[in-house]
């Protein structure tokens, strides 16, 4: 019964805010939508499967409680887009000039093939978890940038343009998944067809989010599969099946969600400032000190009689180290700054890059407080920062 009530609740609240925001995408659509199916997924078919811990009915009403903060938030956001003057949707005063964005690709698109190739040369496929340094810092350009090309080279009509840009998009999540990072795959990949997709003021409808979500499936799939059963086979890691590779993705797919038993019932008892570790770990570098915030948690969230996990998504991690009023305040935050994109965008045209961006983070958010991982936070930064400089201009250049 409570899980009925739950979905039915959570279904009226999404309606109610796309309605709110003219039918159009929105925060909660997308975490409160990805939420409620993971979890109906998880209670009414997988626990009954792989004997997985059905998220229990105090778990359930905390995260719908975190569902009306953001649609208040959304609701905010919503009133104000509907009561302001709009301008039209043919000007914009983003990016316009393809070699400029071409080159900020290519050196993003560089450095990621660089380290690929450094990194192959000592460890072979067994590279994942070993990026970094400074062509690691540069890569964010390869994924942020990488859909703006292709736009510009789909605009300009020109064959040869269109094939290279799109070879190079290709190349640059074909090694993604070389290295092995899902969350790197999945995020920069729903970006991706945001970006496409998500267009101003175009409503939602089945064909739209279809265009999303079945390519992130296949993908997921996809990935899961090669990860753990096609490059053990050609490694020779260790021994595998398609059985340890489907039962592998639904543990990491829907562990997170199960965590949220354990998270809501020690709400207040982690670490404070795991929440902020990337602004507290920016500070620490800038004045020199080396004792960075370490965000990983220990395998305390059950996920079945046998196995735990080490991630309980936002809301959970949230709750387990702020307490829930906390978690509140946080959140409100974030989704308030959220809801300032989409603001700015649907209004002026302006900050497409951290909309999407920020709603790429949205949907991946049931696995964990991306906000407290730098490898997803500086990319967001990076797409704040090239939307405020494509504002920029100098005389007739423009980015």
């Amino acid at each position: 019964m409570d899980l009925l009530l739950f979905d039915l609740f959570a279904i009226l609240l999404i309606v109610i805010d796309m309605r709110n925001y003219d039918k159009q995408i929105t925060p909660l659509t997308i975490i409160g939508g990805v939420y409620t199916c993971l979890i109906n997924l998880n209670n009414l078919v997988i626990s009954n499967v792989y004997s997985f811990i059905p998220v229990n009915a105090h778990a359930l009403w905390i995260i719908f409680s975190f569902f009306l903060l953001i649609f208040a938030m959304d609701f905010t956001g919503g009133y104000l887009y509907r009561r302001s003057c709009h301008c039209s949707s043919s000007f914009s005063i983003r990016f316009i000039n393809y070699r400029s964005v071409m080159l900020l690709f290519l050196t993003g698109a560089a450095a990621y093939g660089m380290q690929f190739l450094l990194l192959y040369r000592t460890y072979g496929l067994e590279i994942k978890g070993k990026g970094g340094g400074i062509l690691g810092r540069l890569t964010p350009f390869a994924f942020i940038v990488g859909p703006v090309a292709l736009d510009l080279a789909a605009k300009s009509g020109k064959k040869l343009r269109i094939l290279f840009t799109l070879f190079l998009n290709v190349a640059v999540f074909g090694i993604s998944v070389a290295f092995g990072g899902k969350y790197v795959i999945f995020i920069n990949l729903t970006y991706f067809l945001l970006y496409f997709v998500m267009k101003r003021d175009r409503k939602a409808d089945l064909m739209r989010m279809l265009k999303i979500i079945l390519p992130l499936i296949g993908a997921a799939v996809g990935t899961f599969v090669a990860l753990y059963y096609v490059i053990p086979a050609v490694t020779g890691q260790y021994r595998s099946t398609m059985d340890f590779a489907i039962k592998h993705m639904f543990h990491y797919l829907l562990g997170s969600v199960t965590a949220n038993n354990y998270a809501m019932s020690h709400m207040g008892e982690g670490d404070v400032l795991i929440p902020f570790t990337v602004i507290i770990n920016i500070g620490k570098a800038l004045v020199g000190t080396t004792d960075y915030i370490n965000p990983i948690y220990p395998f305390i969230f059950q996920v079945d009689n046998l196995a735990k996990t080490n991630v309980a998504g936002f809301f959970g991690e949230t709750a387990y180290n702020l307490g829930l009023a906390g978690a509140y305040v946080y959140a409100a935050v974030i989704f308030g700054i959220i809801n300032y994109f989409y603001y700015q965008y649907r209004k002026n045209n302006k900050f497409y890059l951290s909309c999407c961006y920020s709603t790429a983070i949205i949907a991946f958010l049931f696995f964990c407080n991306f906000y407290s991982v730098s490898g997803v936070f500086l990319p967001l930064l990076l797409a704040v920062f090239l939307d405020v400089f494509s504002l920029c201009r100098v005389g007739k250049y423009h980015i």
